[in-house]
């Protein structure tokens, strides 16, 4: 059956009305982390010196770790709706969930992950985890979780999908102008 986008998980939980919006769910999100770390050193009899990152800082690690989920699925010959889903699928978790919560480079190769299963394109953690040399048992273990940051609502629907599409009718000659 087709999906209905009108009347998908994707629409109702994941289309913002504007970008307001989606900064006060980031806002949100940073300070439930912030107060939490705070309560955390209190109760264990510490004071932070540090400084926590600016809001400017986070979207630069968050651009980067776009980037890096860009060229590897390049690297590992993906095809484009597997990227398109890795980047749509890393934005949502990070929409409500701060940057220092998880480690962002196994939400990252989780997002990857995840994406191949979504738009089965499998690869198993073990051949994906060699490429990048990491733990595959950290990636697994990020799985559940990441899948609950998202309420397990994985359909995604990307903007380049029906261009795609139409080429591909217009490479098969089904499509005539």
């Amino acid at each position: 059956t087709m999906s209905n986008y009108p009347t998908s998980t994707a629409r109702k939980h994941w289309l913002y009305p504007d970008v307001a919006t989606v900064e006060r769910a980031r806002v949100d999100a940073r300070a439930s982390a912030l107060r939490e770390k705070q309560s955390q050193l209190a109760a264990a009899g510490e004071s932070s010196d540090e400084n926590a990152l600016t809001t400017e800082e986070e979207a630069l690690i968050l651009r980067y770790h776009e980037h890096k989920i860009q060229t590897l699925c390049v690297a590992f010959s993906l095809p484009r709706k597997v990227n398109y889903t890795a980047l749509q699928l890393f934005k949502r978790c990070y929409t409500t969930t701060h940057v220092g919560e998880h480690s962002l480079k196994i939400i990252m190769l989780t997002a990857i992950y995840v994406a191949c299963k979504v738009e089965e394109s499998y690869i198993s953690a073990e051949e994906f985890c060699k490429g990048v040399r990491e733990d595959p048992a950290r990636v697994l273990a990020a799985e559940v979780t990441f899948l609950a940051i998202l309420k397990f609502q994985l359909v995604c629907y990307g903007a380049a999908r029906p261009l795609d599409g139409f080429l591909r009718d217009i490479e098969d000659g089904g499509c005539k102008a």
